[in-house]
């Protein structure tokens, strides 16, 4: 499926998708491309009798570290999450394996298995990653950095001094700017927004990987702003 010059090939039996957004120019000498994160679940299932379908379900891993924030304190987040995606939740704490029902809703489950990947890959709370669910075109992208970072030194000043920023002005720049949200974790970069949202934040991390100054950075965020405000007015007048 292609829209706004983004395309998106989804494997029906991995459940991967892989999202091929345009870039700038690459210069020659900057690292490899960013890796995208395949979700690690497996694809929900329709399980019917007869005719009738009966419910849909998917399972998917997570890490041990993530499950109290899953669950919240007294389940609190557990039951918000099941009132608010009408899908129950299924959480083994000694493996990490959450299962994830939803009647006859597969698109519940898709939805819900997004967030909990926001929650457990993407480092994001509970209540940021909620946002995946204010409308159906928002979307998870998640980046792996270590393909461009060979030492942890090189790592921590990449996500701090790059990505993050002094007090994390950087990072909330670039939220600013796009309108999408970002979580640096660990050794990935997580997005969620409209798909323009998190291509062009998409874009801005891979510039400042490449090493191009924030200024760079931020002028090509505002020129996209722009553009989309254009684009907005031009749609309704």
């Amino acid at each position: 499926m292609c829209q706004n010059n983004i395309c998106i090939w989804v494997n029906s039996g991995s459940g991967t998708a892989i999202i091929s957004p345009p870039t700038h120019t690459r210069r020659a000498d900057s690292p490899p491309p960013l890796t995208i994160i395949p979700p690690f679940h497996t694809p929900p299932l329709l399980y019917t009798t007869g005719e009738i379908p009966i419910m849909t379900t998917t399972e998917i891993k997570i890490t041990t570290n993530r499950i109290p924030v899953l669950i919240g304190k007294g389940g609190k987040t557990k039951r918000d999450i099941e009132k608010k995606t009408a899908t129950k939740l299924t959480i083994d704490s000694d493996d990490g394996l959450v299962g994830i029902e939803g009647g006859e809703d597969a698109i519940a489950v898709l939805r819900t298995t997004e967030m909990v990947r926001a929650i457990n890959r993407g480092g994001f709370s509970p209540e940021r990653a909620a946002t995946i669910f204010e409308d159906e075109d928002m979307m998870l992208d998640i980046l792996d950095l270590s393909s461009v970072c060979n030492t942890p030194k090189q790592m921590e000043r990449l996500r701090g001094g790059r990505i993050i920023g002094k007090e994390g002005r950087a990072r909330e720049q670039i939220e600013d700017m796009s309108g999408a949200i970002l979580s640096v974790q660990g050794k990935t970069v997580a997005i969620i927004g409209m798909i323009d949202q998190v291509r062009n934040a998409r874009t801005a991390v891979e510039m400042l990987v490449e090493g191009l100054p924030h200024a760079t950075v931020f002028s090509f965020l505002d020129r996209k702003k722009k553009e989309a405000k254009f684009d907005m007015l031009d749609y309704y007048y």
